[in-house]
C-alpha cells in the first residue's frame, strides 16, 4: 500500500486514465484495500462459503483485484511494477494496513484524509 501512488505512473500513464478514478466510479479513490468492497483499488473477493465451523468460516477460492490499471499502460511494465511493489513490502517486512471501511473512506473523499486511507492523486 505504500507504493500504490507511485504505481499509478506506470499503470495509468495518460491524463484520460485519471478520468475514471474517483468516488463512486468503482475504481477506488483512496489508498487502501477491503474485502468485497467495490470502491477500493485493491479488492479481495472471497469465494462462496463452503463450510461453517464453530471457530471460523471456510471459503472457496479467493481472488484479488487491482483496479488502477487501464489499456493505455504497458502490461509488462505494469505487472512488473505491481510484483516489485509486493516484493518490496515483503523484503522490508511492512505490515498491511487495516482494511478500509465506509467511515474512514468517507473522510478521505471529502478532502480530509485519515492515516488509514489517503486520497489518491487524481
Amino acid at each position: 500500500m505504500n507504493n500504490l501512488p507511485s504505481l499509478l505512473s506506470l499503470t495509468m500513464p495518460s491524463n484520460n486514465s485519471f478520468r475514471r478514478v474517483g468516488v463512486g466510479c468503482w475504481t477506488g479513490s483512496v489508498n487502501g484495500w477491503a474485502v468485497e468492497d467495490k470502491e477500493v483499488p485493491l479488492r479481495v473477493c472471497r469465494g462462496e462459503l463452503t463450510v461453517q465451523r464453530k471457530s471460523r468460516a471456510a471459503y472457496g477460492p479467493t481472488n484479488v483485484e487491482f483496479k488502477l490499471s487501464d489499456s493505455t499502460s504497458n502490461i509488462y511494465l505494469a505487472l512488473a511494477a505491481v510484483l516489485a511493489s509486493g516484493l518490496d513490502g515483503i523484503v522490508r517486512s511492512l505490515k498491511l494496513r487495516p482494511p478500509v471501511n465506509n467511515n474512514n473512506r468517507g473522510n478521505a473523499a471529502n478532502g480530509s484524509s485519515s492515516s488509514d486511507s489517503d486520497k489518491l492523486p487524481s
